[in-house]
């Protein structure tokens, strides 16, 4: 007899349907997929990547300037190998190799903040409930 009541319940369920009814959770969403566009542009803000490519080309004239520095002191015949540099072109040497590492921070920071960005994009687009 159980199972008769079972089958009875089953047919007497409402079909499903699927509509798209708005929820709590179902509005989030909308919300945060109509702010994927803001995040979107600020990804691709020309203002947040200007400064940094300023930045940058001013790494590569400081680092330009020490190694044409060096290579104006070198004389007519050259570089000497590094067995012969005197101070000042070790002195060079180490301020390209600091310069050179900087840039390579700045686009590592560059990297984070877009990454930093799609995360945060993907995180509105499917929160947690």
């Amino acid at each position: 007899m159980a199972s008769g009541a079972s089958r009875r319940r089953v047919a007497e369920a409402p079909p499903r349907r699927f509509y798209f009814t708005v929820t709590p959770a179902r509005a989030y969403d909308i919300q945060g997929m109509l702010n994927i566009s803001y995040w979107v542009e600020r990804l691709e803000d020309p203002f947040e990547m200007f400064p940094m490519q300023s930045v940058m080309r001013s790494l590569a004239g400081l680092a330009d300037e020490q190694e044409q520095r060096r290579f104006d002191r070198a004389g007519p015949w050259g570089t000497p190998s590094p067995k012969y540099y005197t101070v000042e072109d070790e002195h060079d040497i180490e301020v390209v190799g600091h310069l050179v590492g900087t840039a390579f921070v700045l686009g590592q920071a560059t990297i984070t903040q877009a990454v930093w960005l799609v995360k945060r994009m993907y995180d509105r687009s499917f929160p947690k409930i």
